[in-house]
């Protein structure tokens, strides 16, 4: 339903804009006054479709108390009536969660914000691309899709008479295949209009950090938590992006000519097949990655193309745990991928462009990632600027974990990157370099 106006002069005309901070709708004319009273806000544009225009009242059934209450567990404002601890008629979704003032997570939101700005700025320059690339293969894999079953059909008019079941059901399974493997994901509608959205929260977020005003607490902390859901959604899509194009394969028919026909006519029922070939995942030869899911998704987290390989430089239960056996194989060498698996079975590690040497200097470039596949995540090299380096006791990595005087023993540095912290014994280590 189109809202209208706020004044009293022009209630009847269909507003284009809200305030939060002012509570007010605007048609075109009142927001041509604003602009020159309030040059400071920031309106919503309605025409935008944003949804959570925030009024400070909680939006809950019956909840019409002010918003003054954060839920940790659900990253959310809530009033009185949803941290009640008598349950029922609405009141009490978030009783049982952890509940802070708002005034208590200022702090963290502003900081956050940030770094969020940072995600913004990055995903702003590469989302747009990245779904362009997307587009290309998409309309790749149709126009295949399209040829294979124009092959097919030239085949099966020579044998009309006898092939008509198969045929349909070759047809059938080329289209179940293409569409099972290209097609289970949708991003014509979420894609278009993201590079967009994306910019618009980046400027949002400039916005809110430039003016930054603890009156206003409640609005900068929702615009915030808007700002971060957007940041997931966003996230969520470019990981379903990875996986599309992980499953860029291709289908190949036969018989192919008229001998290989020749040859068939004979067995009709059972005659042609629908084959994939589909790359191995032999571009990793671990002992400690074996599954082709996580060498699959160890490959996502790479971002590499499809026909890069990985040379073994390093391996514990190969070349000795001692530390100048490391330097002896692998100083000097770029594009370098850590993989470790401790003794309690954890596993986990590092990629990066740079490499090792005994010079005992830090390297301070600013890329690469760490991970976890234990708790499955992946830790971009944001804002770190310790890349690599080695000590007196052995080569470390972010400056999160790094090697005691031997290949064997692994400290923690990071409690985000692992559980805890602390030396650990290391059960297996292969360095290898990844080459394009």
């Amino acid at each position: 339903m189109d809202k209208k106006c706020s004044s009293k002069e022009h209630q009847e005309s269909k507003a284009i804009s809200y305030c939060q901070i002012c509570r007010i709708y605007m048609c075109n004319k009142c927001e041509n006054i604003h602009k020159k009273l309030c040059p400071k806000h920031s309106p919503y544009n309605l025409h935008e479709n944003i949804n959570d225009i925030f009024t400070g009242i909680c939006k809950e059934e019956n909840h019409l108390n002010t918003l003054d209450y954060f839920c940790k567990n659900h990253n959310t404002l809530c009033c009185a009536a949803c941290i009640s601890k008598i349950k029922g008629n609405g009141n009490g979704q978030h009783a049982d969660c952890e509940i802070c003032f708002i005034e208590n997570i200022k702090d963290t939101k502003k900081n956050k914000l940030k770094n969020n700005i940072k995600l913004l700025e990055d995903l702003s320059d590469t989302l747009e691309q990245r779904l362009n690339d997307l587009k290309k293969i998409m309309e790749e894999n149709e126009k295949n899709k399209e040829q294979l079953k124009s092959n097919i059909q030239n085949i099966f008019t020579k044998l009309r008479s006898a092939l008509n079941d198969r045929e349909d059901e070759l047809l059938l399974e080329v289209d179940t295949n293409f569409d099972n493997i290209f097609n289970s994901k949708n991003f014509d509608k979420e894609g278009e209009n993201l590079p967009k959205k994306v910019k618009k929260f980046l400027e949002k977020g400039k916005i809110i950090d430039k003016e930054w005003k603890d009156e206003n607490i409640k609005i900068m902390i929702n615009d915030c938590i808007n700002i971060e859901k957007n940041i997931e959604n966003i996230n969520r899509i470019n990981k379903d992006i990875n996986e599309y194009n992980s499953k860029k394969i291709n289908f190949k028919f036969s018989p192919e000519n008229e001998n290989q026909i020749k040859e068939f006519i004979n067995s009709i029922k059972n005659f042609g097949n629908l084959s994939i070939n589909k790359e191995d995942d032999n571009w990793i030869i671990s002992d400690i990655l074996k599954t082709s899911e996580d060498k699959m998704k160890l490959k996502l987290w790479l971002n590499k193309n499809n026909d890069f390989k990985t040379k073994l430089l390093f391996k514990l239960s190969r070349d000795g745990e001692a530390i100048n056996k490391f330097h002896e194989l692998c100083d000097n060498i770029k594009d370098n991928l850590v993989l470790i698996k401790a003794a309690n079975k954890t596993i986990f590690g590092s990629y990066c462009t740079w490499g090792w040497n005994q010079s005992g200097k830090d390297i301070t470039v600013n890329d690469g990632f760490r991970f976890n596949f234990t708790n499955d995540k992946k830790y971009e090299n944001n804002n770190l600027q310790i890349h690599l380096g080695c000590n007196q006791h052995g080569p470390y990595i972010y400056s999160e974990f790094y090697f005691e005087n031997t290949m064997k023993k692994c400290y923690i540095k990071s409690r985000n990157f692992m559980e805890s912290t602390g030396t650990i014994d290391v059960e297996e280590v292969e360095i290898f370099q990844v080459l394009n």
